[in-house]
């Protein structure tokens, strides 16, 4: 379980290159859930929109309620909210989702895992074909954590 002052940090690559590091902080942790900090430690090439979607919908310091069952596609059609770092253990089978999103003549299939004991995100793939000349792909890798083992 973390406490405050625990981290993780993500590393976040689409295939147009951008290429981020993102910090996770626990700033709280109480019985209704842990207050986290989401920031971006380095950024190159943020042209890419599902990029974009994904750093504005994590950037800021934000509650998770611990009970959190987390929801693809609403995170991705909505683009706010940390809820997508933590789902409550053993609420997914196996700890890991997958979702296929039809928008505006394009499909967005998203798989992603959690740690199935601890509940923190450890890996998410998405994928953007039809709308585009070429598919535009996203990949979130667990790097680093003061409480996880990558």
């Amino acid at each position: 379980m973390p406490r405050p002052g625990d981290y993780i940090i993500y590393g976040v690559e689409t295939s147009t290159g951008v290429r981020m590091r993102i910090r996770v902080e626990i700033t709280g942790v109480d019985e209704e859930g842990f207050l986290v900090r989401v920031r971006p430690e380095e950024v190159r090439g943020l042209r890419d929109p599902l990029a974009q979607l994904v750093a504005r919908g994590l950037r800021g310091e934000q509650r998770i309620p611990r009970g959190n069952r987390v929801d693809l596609a609403s995170f991705f059609t909505r683009g706010v909210g940390p809820g997508i770092l933590y789902t409550e253990p053993g609420s997914l089978p196996g700890g890991a989702a997958e979702e296929s999103l039809r928008f505006m003549g394009a499909v967005l299939r998203v798989r992603a895992s959690w740690d199935q004991e601890a509940g923190w995100l450890r890996s998410l793939e998405a994928e953007v074909r039809g709308a585009l000349k070429r598919p535009q792909r996203l990949s979130v890798r667990l790097l680093e954590s003061s409480f996880l083992k990558p």
